[in-house]
């Protein structure tokens, strides 16, 4: 059974949706695509004319033999400096391999490895059942409080708020897809209370069953095999903690 929120009279009401999806990945969780945005200001950092904006479209996909893929294409561009550098990223886990491979369209590379620390697999975010995604927004931090519900891309959310010592925090949980947070909207501001960064990320679009494949496919060829420049790092993490 799938979960949905209603937001009624400032209550959180529970309701399931009529039929359980036809496509579950190996948590127990529907598979899906999400189709999103990200954009990001950072304002002042360097001085008064250093303004940047990073504006991307992502998928993210979950399917049926674990597997997992985030793609991501944008552009992060200095207004003053009339400076843009485009990118474009993909990280797969392949469930049946339990490897990721991690693409860099931009310099061109590709780099494999094993898993490693916990969240280099697919995990599950909260309580079968959490209807407000209380044990979901753990993951974020342990001092938001529910200020209500949205509706984002279709799908009923929780939005979770928490104020920071330089700004505020807002993510939308959707307990329908495990509490996957649908929207994230940061800002950070300078002693003197004007934002200095500015992050939103939202999803426009959400697929349930089967992802298409094509968004697990490798690129044919053209990339340059190298040494996960990741991996060096981790185990020096895992053998100090």
């Amino acid at each position: 059974m799938v979960w949905k929120l209603a937001f009624t009279f400032g209550t959180l009401a529970v309701v399931s949706f009529a039929q359980a999806p036809n496509c579950m990945t190996p948590l127990g969780n529907p598979c899906y695509t999400l189709h999103g945005t990200r954009t990001s200001w950072q304002l002042f950092e360097h001085g008064l004319t250093d303004i940047r904006e990073i504006k991307a479209n992502y998928i993210s996909a979950s399917g049926r033999d674990g597997s997992h893929v985030d793609l991501e294409k944008g552009a992060d561009s200095a207004l003053f400096e009339r400076h843009t550098r485009t990118f474009k990223t993909m990280r797969v886990y392949v469930g049946p391999k339990k490897e990721i491979i991690t693409v860099d369209y931009h310099s061109g590379t590709l780099a494999r490895r094993e898993p490693l620390i916990w969240h280099d697999v697919p995990y599950r975010r909260a309580r079968a059942g959490d209807a407000t995604c209380e044990s979901g927004i753990r993951h974020y931090g342990t001092d938001f409080q529910i200020r209500g519900a949205a509706l984002i891309a279709g799908l009923p959310t929780v939005k979770w708020h928490r104020d920071l010592a330089n700004g505020s925090e807002e993510e939308y949980l959707a307990p329908s897809l495990d509490c996957i947070a649908l929207k994230t909207y940061m800002v950070v501001r300078n002693r003197a209370g004007i934002p200095i960064r500015i992050n939103n990320t939202q999803v426009s679009r959400v697929e349930f069953g089967e992802p298409n494949p094509n968004v697990f496919k490798l690129p044919a060829s053209g990339l340059k095999e190298i040494t996960d420049p990741n991996r060096a790092r981790l185990l020096h993490f895992i053998e100090q903690n």
